[in-house]
């Protein structure tokens, strides 16, 4: 009996889940830090000091092995950032050199952070073909081989085959990218030269092979394999496209085939919005899309925030009887949220903890609102 009770229960929560709707909306994140002197940032020296970059994961024992930087991307990470900066904040930006034609601004160097920053950029893609080998096997039901080919994947076969040199050789063709960035930011008040933040350092890696056999690459085997795995993110993302509203040329068919290799300079402007991004969300606000899963509580409202109407989900969710249930307080309070309004949706979700101190969601929305 008790079986039967588990099992009918299992089935309730999954269909409960199933059925749970969501939202995919973009949430405002709140800086790491607060500046509330600063009233104008100015973006100052990005130096190329093409410092060597150790290679990650190696084992801490002896010298380890580190690539030359070798490449000046100054420009670049300084127009990401400052698209970054001047798309999430009040502040006036004072516009760095390499935008001509902009009006100086007059500021009070008192209430002006500069922001600096060290890079350091690898850059290596090679082109070249190595020796495969393939055998050529007949389908047969009665073959068992064939099964153990479909089960574990020809390319499983292919690299067996191709440490012990058997089969037929083929020169596969081959292109390879490996790049590595390091940047130190320094915050510092313009009038005094003095430290506003910890300076901040960020790296990342990014190696990819398009062709040839998985397992061979520029690293080693265990290293390429976790710098794809830590370093992993959206080379597809064009942050300028998004604010445009427009669709991304790095977006197109072509590219987002996984065998077409990337250019360096597609790859170098994708890590680099990353740093940029990185980087900026530790002082302005930036947005993130975020999938969130909707209360169960009044279906207009629910049907508005599903379809992303959250000015109309906030009109009707404020029009119903008070107090609010814990779904429809819910449902209000990231309606705010997802509408840009934080003090609001601060206020609403402090009053679901309160009413409702065992709802976890209230909680997790506070943590998420208090980064």
């Amino acid at each position: 009996m008790k079986f039967f009770i588990v099992l009918l229960t299992f089935l309730l929560l999954s269909i409960q889940d199933v059925c749970a709707s969501s939202v995919t909306m973009r949430i405002s994140e709140r800086p790491l830090f607060d500046f509330p002197s600063i009233r104008y940032v100015e973006l100052g020296t990005f130096q190329n000091k093409k410092q060597p970059l150790a290679i990650p994961f190696q084992k801490q024992t002896g010298k380890l092995k580190t690539l030359d930087a070798n490449k000046n991307v100054t420009d670049l990470l300084k127009a990401n950032l400052f698209a970054y900066i001047s798309n999430g904040t009040s502040w006036k930006i004072i516009t760095p050199a390499l935008f001509q034609g902009a009006s100086p601004i007059k500021a009070d160097a008192a209430k002006t952070m500069l922001i600096t920053a060290d890079i350091s950029y690898v850059e290596e893609q090679i082109n070249k073909a190595e020796q495969g080998y393939f055998v050529l096997f007949v389908k047969n039901t009665k073959n068992t081989v064939a099964n153990v080919v479909s089960a574990y994947g020809a390319e499983a076969v292919g690299d067996a085959l191709s440490r012990e040199k058997q089969g037929f050789a083929v020169t596969i063709p081959y292109t390879e990218s490996l790049h590595g960035v390091k940047v130190t930011f320094h915050l510092v008040r313009k009038s005094t030269g003095k430290p506003l933040a910890p300076q901040q350092t960020i790296t990342l890696f990014y190696n990819h092979k398009w062709g040839g056999w998985t397992k061979s690459s520029l690293l080693p085997e265990n290293i390429a394999l976790r710098i794809r795995r830590y370093y992993r993110f959206d080379l597809q993302y064009d942050f300028f496209a998004m604010l445009l509203g427009r669709r991304s040329v790095a977006n197109d068919r072509l590219s987002q085939f996984e065998r077409i290799p990337k250019t360096n300079l597609e790859i170098e402007q994708q890590m680099l919005q990353r740093v940029a991004f990185l980087f900026a969300k530790k002082l302005v606000v930036v947005q993130t899309e975020q999938k969130v899963e909707i209360e169960s509580g009044d279906s207009i409202a629910e049907t508005l925030l599903e379809n992303k109407a959250f000015n109309a989900a906030i009109g009707r969710l404020e029009s119903l009887k008070k107090p609010l249930s814990k779904a429809n307080l819910y449902n209000l309070a990231l309606s705010y949220e997802a509408n840009g309004d934080w003090q609001q949706s601060l206020s609403s979700y402090e009053e679901g903890a309160k009413r409702f101190p065992k709802e976890e969601k209230f909680t997790k929305a506070l943590q998420r609102l208090a980064r």
